[in-house]
């Protein structure tokens, strides 16, 4: 009898447990999604909305961070052209 109950009792815990589970998972791939799309809607736009002298200093502070992280890679390794070389 004790342990029928303990059988109940454990199946209730670890239905909980997965329900909890598929929950967590489901809430995750929700916001996932809702920022990937996020920034798919909102990717080309970003520069766009911004006044014409903001949109300069925005477009300039994007292109010198490119420029700083190829000179960075450079200084890395010199032998890379952007190419990968076998």
């Amino acid at each position: 009898m004790e342990q029928i109950i303990t059988q109940s009792i454990l199946s209730q815990i670890f239905a909980r447990v997965r329900n909890y589970s598929i929950y967590r998972i489901a809430a995750t791939l929700q916001m996932v999604f809702f920022f990937f799309f996020a920034v798919i809607a909102f990717k080309g736009s970003v520069t766009t909305s911004f006044p014409d002298s903001q949109r300069e200093v925005a477009e300039t502070k994007v292109s010198e961070r490119s420029e700083r992280a190829l000179m960075k890679n450079r200084a890395m390794n010199p032998a890379t052209d952007g190419y990968i070389h076998y």
